[in-house]
């Protein structure tokens, strides 16, 4: 017969072997922490690529500001753009965006050629919409 600290030590022996068992073995969740860590380091370089993206050079962003603020100054002296229409402009590198929403497939085209023509633009992503609700 064993004495309490002899059969105290074989309890606890027998519960580390348990435990080691239980997680050597691939459970749900240990599936699930997996998964758990490679989201989290897909998101911390995703992070990681968005606060390296909005940077740039001492010259890079004021011409691309300044490509935006005439596209802007185009679009608004535009006719066939006037009234309800919602476009927002965005330069990244000399490439312009065009988002938002239009009356007209014409309105569309319209605003894509407009924004063509403002001094340094590169090329024109037109990713603008027509607009439903009227």
């Amino acid at each position: 017969m064993l004495g309490p600290d002899a059969q105290r030590r074989e309890v606890l022996t027998m519960r580390r072997r348990e435990v080691l068992t239980l997680f050597s073995k691939p459970t749900a969740i240990t599936g699930i922490r997996m998964r758990a860590a490679a989201l989290g380091l897909c998101l911390a370089a995703l992070l990681a690529g968005c606060a390296s993206f909005g940077q740039c050079g001492p010259n890079d962003c004021s011409g691309d500001a300044k490509i935006s603020a005439e596209v802007r100054t185009l679009l608004a002296q535009s006719p066939s753009l006037g009234g309800t229409n919602q476009i927002r402009v965005q330069t990244i590198h000399g490439v312009v965006y065009l988002r938002g929403l239009v009356s007209t497939p014409f309105q569309i085209e319209e605003a894509g050629s407009i924004a063509e023509q403002a001094t340094g633009v590169t090329s024109v992503q037109n990713l603008l919409s027509i607009d439903n609700s009227h």
